[in-house]
């Protein structure tokens, strides 16, 4: 059964214009054939063909799954993109797989990357919420700075990741809590945020957290903390 995005009401699903022509020529479905679409906001519906034009293509509902897949809490990960676009690209696959909430690139004194194309990163998102068949699509935020970022009055727990040699707790000890399941998580690029950056993180509310005792890549970190949260939060 094929997956695709697409706007769901009470009896009936349509899918989105970009879905169409991969739906009727690419995969060359008929009447009658069953599919899934996804509304990327929580609900799955399971329903056959029963209309197929150039510019629409209906099915009828057969049931509506809610929440499948769903990770408890809500997890934003405040991330900074990687020089190579492939590891970025990577990242967010494999969060979205594992169950992020929110992501926004942020740019910093050490960026090396500092463009992304918000467009493109959405369609990574959704091609990994169909494969995984997570209900739920992240959010993608458009490129901002470290600075301005932290200034946001987040209604959340506020942690950075960092590996300055400063008084830190490891963020697995930190958001196996319930109470602590709703958080944003700082992830610099590759050789750390800056001194200041971390002093000034922290003078905003952001407590500083360590991933461990090795250094990790910026996309690895993005990926350790999604699954982290996701083990940490199933049974909240």
């Amino acid at each position: 059964m094929h997956n695709f995005f697409g706007f769901i009401n009470d009896d009936y699903a349509f899918l989105e214009s970009d879905e169409i022509n991969h739906a009727i020529k690419s995969l060359r479905l008929g009447i009658g054939e069953k599919i899934k679409v996804f509304d990327g906001v929580g609900k799955i519906f399971v329903g056959e063909i029963d209309l197929i034009s150039k510019k629409e293509v209906r099915a009828v509902k057969i049931e509506i799954i809610e929440n499948h897949g769903l990770v408890n809490g809500y997890l934003h990960i405040a991330i900074s993109p990687t020089k190579s676009i492939d590891r970025w690209n990577f990242f967010l696959e494999k969060a979205t797989e594992i169950g992020v909430h929110e992501i926004t690139p942020i740019i910093s004194s050490h960026s090396e990357r500092k463009f992304i194309s918000k467009k493109r990163s959405k369609k990574i998102l959704k091609s990994a919420c169909l494969q995984s068949e997570k209900s739920i699509l992240p959010k993608i935020n458009e490129l901002t700075s470290l600075k301005n970022l932290i200034k946001n009055d987040y209604t959340y727990y506020k942690y950075i990741a960092t590996c300055r040699s400063i008084d830190k707790l490891p963020l697995n000890d930190l958001i196996r809590y319930p109470d602590r399941a709703q958080s944003i998580i700082l992830i610099g690029p590759e050789g750390d945020f800056s001194t200041s950056e971390v002093t000034s993180a922290i003078e905003n509310g952001f407590k500083p957290v360590s991933l461990g005792d090795h250094r990790l890549r910026t996309e690895t970190a993005g990926i350790y903390v999604s699954a982290t949260h996701a083990r940490n939060t199933q049974n909240t």
